[in-house]
């Protein structure tokens, strides 16, 4: 199962039918894209916020033209962080 949200992502809780035990928050500023997946019967639940994301079914452009890529000029820096909350 995956939930993907395809919008700014801040401090936000887990949706309640998908909380678990303890309770978790994510701080992830700026980050535009944010995804919550798990492998069928993993005793596990994955939170990744995303600076970009996968081609949409059927794109065959250019990888410039991705949507969410994120390009760098030669000497540019590229930093994000993000915190996890257990409570």
């Amino acid at each position: 199962m995956a939930i993907v949200f395809l919008e700014k992502w801040k401090k936000k809780k887990i949706p309640e039918d998908l909380q678990f035990a303890p309770d978790v928050a994510l701080e992830c500023k700026d980050f535009p894209n944010f995804g919550i997946w798990s492998k069928p019967g993993a005793p596990y639940v994955c939170l990744e916020p995303w600076c970009g994301r996968c081609d949409k079914r059927g794109f065959a452009g250019d990888i410039s033209e991705k949507p969410g890529i994120n390009a760098l000029v030669p000497g540019e820096v590229f930093e994000k962080s993000y915190g996890i909350i257990v409570y």
